[in-house]
């Protein structure tokens, strides 16, 4: 019993699922040992052995039971344990030979031998693909950007004179200097009086 919408791997955990009675992981993978085997030939170049089989059969049997399990044909009766739902019996009971999945995206018809001919084609150039892009950016890569011009320094400008207590400084300098050459101004005046009155007491006599 062929059912529509499962692929091959689905259609094993189905086979032995579809007497009804619950069935353990163990006895789900034993159909994928072989495939197992096969997968790590591909995956391992060595240091492989039962174990890694064992494995990878059980990932096999795991993945294969999710769309069962989603499209309502098996349950989990217990931990690492499956059996056909109520459901599940009645449809295999009336010969119903499609999943509720098939035909949508998730529930595509299985390949023929020609699509998966097609599909190996296409996977084994993909890696001469993907060398070809990385040539091509690296080809495509930007050249250097040019160095910045240096930018010309700008016209000095004058410096803004501080304030004190609300007074510029340059004015306060000012009256300083202003301040000063006054008082040297009367100075020499009064050096100038002194003198002349020191030169008419000496005539007096």
């Amino acid at each position: 019993m062929r059912i529509k919408g499962l692929n091959d791997k689905e259609q094993k955990c189905f086979n032995i699922l579809k007497d009804g009675e619950p069935h353990t992981i163990a006895e789900l993978k034993k159909p994928f040992l072989a495939d197992g085997r096969e997968h790590c030939k591909q995956v391992y170049e060595k240091g492989w052995g039962d174990r890694e089989v064992d494995i990878q059969a059980q990932s096999f049997a795991r993945n294969s039971l999710r769309r069962l399990v989603r499209d309502g044909w098996v349950e989990k009766a217990a931990y690492g344990t499956y059996k056909m739902t109520a459901n599940g019996k009645r449809w295999v009971k009336d010969g119903k030979d499609a999943t509720k999945s098939f035909g949508t995206k998730r529930g595509r018809k299985p390949m023929t031998d020609e699509e998966k001919a097609e599909a190996a084609k296409k996977r084994a150039k993909k890696p001469k693909k993907a060398a070809a892009k990385k040539t091509t950016k690296k080809a495509s890569a930007k050249p250097a950007s040019k160095p910045k011009k240096a930018s010309k320094p700008k016209a000095n400008v004058k410096a803004k004179s501080t304030k004190k207590n609300g007074v510029s400084t340059s004015k306060v300098k000012a009256a300083k200097a202003k301040a000063g050459k006054a008082a040297a101004k009367d100075k020499l005046e009064a050096a100038k009086a002194r003198a002349a009155n020191h030169a008419e007491e000496e005539a007096s006599e």
